[in-house]
Parts: C-alpha cells; structure tokens; sequence
C-alpha cells in the first residue's frame, strides 16, 4: 500500500493510504480511482488546461459505493473505461462504509 495525497480546488487535499485500482486519461482528463486501506473510495478528476481554461481543475471526493463512484464520475466513454479497468460493477451497490477519519 501507498501513501496518496490527492489535491482538490479550494477544499484541503485527501491523503490517505490505499491504492490506485483504475484510471483513464484523454487530452481534456484524467480520472483515478483509489481503494484506501479503509475500504473506502477516493475518486479524482484533474481537467487538463485548454485555451478557454488555461489552468488545471483538480476535483477529488470519498464515495462509499458504486453509485457513488458513478455519480461522480458520470457515463462518458473515458469514465467507462475507467469502470472496466477498475471493475466498478463488482464493487458494493450501498453506502456501507464509515467516513475516513
């Protein structure tokens, strides 16, 4: 297991100790999927700069279920991709998880 620290605009930064189980990535995004030592989820979505938003956006929450991860991460074809590396449909349906202390 390793030690992440995963930033997020205008919120402090979630560190936690897991591992990256999925990850996708096109030249607008980046998205990483964490399974921390808890059992819990870390979703992060990193919008790479373009010429309308010339800087990068760093987006990253805890989600405690499947339908959480996909809420987060929505249907586009790059978050599809993440799901089938990660094995998303496998991972539990409910909120069963406490929050990281």
């Amino acid at each position: 297991m390793k030690t992440y620290v995963v930033e997020r605009d205008g919120k402090l930064p979630l560190r936690f100790t897991g591992e990256m189980i999925g990850f996708a990535e096109d030249e607008r995004f980046l998205l990483a999927l964490y399974q921390t030592q808890a059992g819990q989820y870390v979703c992060e979505k990193i919008t790479h700069p373009s010429a309308r938003a010339p800087q990068e956006k760093h987006k990253a929450d805890v989600c405690k279920s499947r339908q959480k991860i996909k809420e987060f991460f929505g249907a586009s074809p790059l978050a599809g991709a993440l799901y089938t590396m990660a094995l998303v449909d496998s991972l539990p349906q409910e909120e069963q998880f406490e929050d990281i202390p």
